[in-house]
C-alpha cells in the first residue's frame, strides 16, 4: 500500500497524475490511500506534522509517498528511507525526519537509479516522475538499495516539528500547522505537558507579537461558549488553539511560523 501525501491541492491534476504512474507500472497491483492534498503550498513543518501524527494508523510496510517539494529541481536529493516498520520516499529537505526519528532509521538511498525513473523526466515534477516510480517498486516488493546509492543517516536534512522555549512564567511555542477550521497546532505534545504547567484555575494566557488573550483551557471544544478561545490537546496529542465555532487563526492573526507563548495567569 502506498500512503500519498502532497502540496498539490485537493483535485489537482497532478495528484490523478501520480495515481496514473503508480496504476500504470504496478498493473493496479498496488493500493493509494490519499492521506492529505491541502498541505499548504511548499510548507514543509506541516507536511511533516501531518506525516508525524498519521504514522500510527498504517499498517507495516505502507510505502509514505510525500511530495511537499519546493526545491524540485535544485540539488536537494530525491531518496528512499526504511525505518523499522515503514518506507518512505519524498525530498531530503526535512519533511520526513520526524518519522525517520521516530521509527528508527535502518536505510536510505538516493534516487540516482534511472533505470527506475519515468522517461522523459521532467526538471520540475519528481513527485511523478521519480518518487512515484520508486514508491511503486517498494510496494511491489522491489529492494531498496537496488534504487539508487547509498545514503548515510548524517546526510539526511533534520527538520524539528517539536519545540518548546521556556520563558518566564510560561513557553513559547511554533505554529506548524492550520486545518482548515482555524484550528491552530503547536510545536509541542501532550509529553511536553505544556498545559499541566500554564493552565490555572482552568484558564491560561496566549501571546502572538505584543497581544495577549485569555484562553479556556479544555479536553473538548463543547466546554466553551461559541467565539471563546480554546487550548487543549488535539486529537493528534499536539497542542492546539481554537475557537468554538470560529477560526482560532483569524481571531488571534496567524499564520504558519508564528511564535506563540502561553503563559501561566497572575491570581
Amino acid at each position: 500500500m502506498i500512503a500519498f501525501l502532497s502540496d498539490f491541492g485537493p483535485g489537482s491534476p497532478y495528484v490523478g497524475q501520480v495515481h496514473a504512474v503508480i496504476e500504470l507500472l504496478s498493473g493496479g497491483k498496488v493500493k493509494v490511500v490519499d492521506l492529505a492534498h491541502d498541505i499548504p503550498s511548499f510548507s514543509i513543518h506541516a507536511g511533516a506534522y501531518i506525516l508525524y501524527s498519521s504514522l500510527r494508523l498504517f499498517k507495516r510496510g505502507t510505502v509514505f509517498l510525500v511530495v511537499v517539494d519546493p526545491g524540485v529541481g535544485s540539488n536537494r536529493e530525491p531518496i528512499a528511507v526504511q525505518t523499522r516498520n515503514y518506507f518512505f520516499v519524498g525530498p531530503n529537505n526535512g519533511v520526513l525526519w520526524p518519522v525517520i526519528e521516530r521509527d528508527g532509521f535502518v536505510k536510505a538511498v538516493i534516487l540516482d537509479n534511472d533505470r527506475f525513473w519515468l522517461k522523459p523526466t521532467s526538471y520540475t515534477f519528481h513527485g511523478r516522475d521519480i518518487f512515484a516510480p520508486a514508491a511503486t517498486m517498494l510496494a511491489l516488493g522491489v529492494d531498496i538499495e537496488s534504487l539508487g546509492s547509498p545514503l548515510s543517516i548524517d546526510r539526511l536534512v533534520q527538520l524539528d516539528i517539536r519545540r518548546v522555549r521556556e520563558v518566564d512564567d510560561g513557553y513559547c511555542l511554533d505554529v506548524i500547522h492550520i486545518d482548515k477550521f482555524g484550528n491552530v497546532a503547536l510545536s509541542a505534545t501532550r509529553e511536553d505537558t505544556i498545559l499541566e504547567n500554564v493552565c490555572v484555575d482552568g484558564h491560561t494566557i496566549i501571546c502572538i507579537r505584543n497581544d495577549c488573550i485569555r484562553a479556556k483551557c479544555v479536553k473538548t471544544f463543547s466546554e466553551a461558549k461559541p467565539g471563546e478561545l480554546t487550548v487543549y490537546y488535539n486529537s493528534f496529542d499536539f497542542v492546539e488553539l481554537a475557537v468554538y465555532m470560529g477560526s482560532a487563526a483569524e481571531k488571534l492573526s496567524i499564520t504558519g511560523g508564528d511564535e506563540i507563548c502561553m503563559k501561566r495567569p497572575r491570581v
